[in-house]
């Protein structure tokens, strides 16, 4: 099977038709009692499930022309939807080895390329810290006034 897959290259203009890497700056921040052998066993039978996956997805989108059939883009769809749906069970795994305040890194919204977590965590993180920043400084606006009874007529 591995030469037939090893045959199989993806189109030039899509670069993300790959298993996608757990981020490094992610990999590296799990504690390592944590980074098992369980964790790193899960994660590497889903990346080896994964990988026809996306060779089928990527030798039926080279066999496509211009003008394909409701049944094939159909076909295309599945596969590119199990894909996706085993990269996020992929992040499901991972999930608990996060600090929780970085979980939204694991909803379904946030792009996945060449990277589980997508491109340019950096930036998400701190975006994800400045969101948190505002957000606190409204529950604690809102955590003054609890226990407090609204009086509208005094």
């Amino acid at each position: 099977m591995n030469s037939i897959m090893d045959k199989i290259e993806p189109p030039v203009y899509v670069d993300t038709l790959v298993v996608p890497k757990v981020n490094p700056l992610i990999w590296g921040n799990i504690p390592s009692k944590s980074k098992s052998k369980d964790l790193q066993s899960k994660d590497l039978q889903l990346q080896k499930l994964q990988r026809p996956i996306v060779k089928a997805l990527i030798a039926l989108a080279n066999m496509l022309s211009e003008e394909t059939s409701p049944e094939q883009q159909e076909v295309l769809a599945l596969l590119a939807y199990t894909n996706f749906e085993v990269n996020v069970f992929r992040r499901e795994t991972i999930k608990p080895d996060l600090n929780p305040k970085y979980l939204p890194l694991c909803k379904a919204d946030v792009k996945i390329t060449i990277n589980l977590f997508g491109e340019d965590l950096g930036k998400v993180v701190r975006d994800m810290n400045e969101h948190q920043k505002v957000a606190s400084v409204t529950k604690i606006g809102a955590a003054t006034k609890e226990g407090v009874r609204y009086k509208p007529y005094f």
